[in-house]
């Protein structure tokens, strides 16, 4: 199971809004795939403002951060070779 999907069932589980869970399905919160810098940092402050503490511990834990096969995928894909490239550019 992927982040996302383990993120969309424990928000379900916790009741989180329809708005919650569609941001959720929408990768909005995914490590990889997210258009924010720091997405689990929004996804924090959501769950907050939804009183939702359970999911707002298990965000602190690490419980939704991407999977290695999530960072595999990423690195593979042309939106990650693209980053390598700028980044050992920079170094040289």
């Amino acid at each position: 199971m992927n982040s996302t999907e383990k993120l969309i069932r424990a928000l379900q589980a916790a009741g989180a809004s329809a708005a919650l869970l569609q941001r959720a399905r929408a990768d909005e919160f995914n490590d990889y795939r997210s258009p924010h810098a720091l997405p689990q940092h929004q996804l924090l402050a959501a769950a907050r403002a939804e009183g939702l503490e359970d999911i707002c511990r298990a965000v602190i834990a690490g419980e939704f951060d991407g999977t290695a096969e999530e960072s595999e995928m990423w690195a593979a894909s042309p939106e990650g070779q693209e980053a390598f490239r700028e980044l050992f550019e920079g170094l040289r």
